[in-house]
């Protein structure tokens, strides 16, 4: 692999790592809020029952984790957002085949399509 090759993959999957933490911070972290915040149990109810009900409603644990998960999933997966939006974005890595690099034989190298194989 070519050193602008490797930093071009470094650079994608930083974006991967960007777009999950932003989901993170927009649904987890807002969750994880409402979890510890102390004040929300005081008085919401009458009973046991209805006190967890009512919990369950202000700290909405499936509906944040499942909001996560759907964003998460959609942008990071093959071809999903990042992907097609970064192909985009300028010369991705291509295989360049089977060859030999500083002696050493691999059955495939990868290099930006502007780059001649490594050897």
């Amino acid at each position: 692999m070519t050193a602008a090759a490797a930093a071009r993959l470094n650079t994608h999957e930083t974006q991967h790592v960007a777009s999950s933490s932003g989901f993170y911070n927009a649904h987890i972290g807002p969750l994880l809020a409402r979890v510890a915040d102390r004040s929300l149990g005081l008085n919401v109810a009458s009973t046991e029952e209805k006190a967890i009900g009512a919990l369950k409603g202000i700290i909405r644990w499936p509906e944040s984790v499942s909001a996560f998960q759907t964003a998460d999933r959609a942008a990071n997966k093959p071809m999903g957002t990042i992907d097609t939006t970064d192909l985009k974005s300028g010369p991705y890595p291509v295989l360049g085949g089977p060859g030999t690099v500083a002696g050493k034989a691999y059955t495939q190298r990868l290099r930006i399509p502007s780059e001649p194989n490594p050897t």
